[in-house]
């Protein structure tokens, strides 16, 4: 199956799922919802494998999702998400793929409409054949971890939005090579993100 096909098959199953989904009461912690997020540079933790020049830092990343909100407790609130990402990778070539992760929120202030998240996810990306060893691709597809944190802004005052949000990412590609006995699994990436849920 080709990176493409993955794509288009992750949109479509995010879209069929969402026009079938009914909406909840609880105005903190809704059904559905669909995210555009943007990231515009990132920072290798570490620069091992770098080419010659160095690494891309200006990845210009952009992502379309629909989330899936389910109330854990009075407290947390457990997102499931699924979408598509596009932006120009580490060796200056494109990538694109398809992503499934799940965030927790958790209330700073609910009076002022503030959240904490935390996430992890993996992605399925296409645009490193040559750049990583094939023993780790499935595929044209490089399996790509990713941890986060950062702050939400929800309520009604925010109508049509859903939410506001702003964190950082991490893709802990060396600490998961180490861990798995590898020496040749590239290098972390750290990077801010903002996004818009409506």
């Amino acid at each position: 199956m080709t990176a493409k096909k993955l794509s288009l098959g992750a949109c479509v199953l995010a879209f069929s799922a969402a026009a079938n989904t009914s909406a909840m009461a609880d105005e903190n912690c809704g059904d559905i919802s669909f995210k555009i997020s943007h990231s515009p540079a990132s920072h290798h933790i570490t620069t091992n494998g770098a080419p010659e020049g160095g690494y891309n830092e200006d990845n210009n990343r952009f992502a379309f999702e629909a989330n899936w909100h389910n109330e854990l407790s009075n407290t947390f609130c457990l997102t499931s998400r699924l979408g598509v990402t596009s932006f120009e990778n580490s060796y200056y070539t494109s990538s694109f793929g398809p992503f499934a992760a799940v965030d927790i929120d958790f209330p700073i202030s609910r009076a002022h409409g503030l959240y904490g998240y935390v996430e992890g996810g993996v992605g399925l990306i296409h645009g490193y054949e040559g750049y990583v060893s094939k023993e780790i691709m499935l595929d044209s597809l490089v399996p790509m971890p990713l941890v986060g944190a950062g702050l939400r802004l929800k309520g009604n005052f925010l109508r049509p939005v859903e939410s506001l949000s702003a964190g950082i990412e991490l893709v802990p590609t060396e600490q998961i090579t180490k861990l798995m006995g590898r020496k040749d699994g590239g290098d972390s990436v750290i990077s801010a993100k903002i996004a818009i849920n409506f």
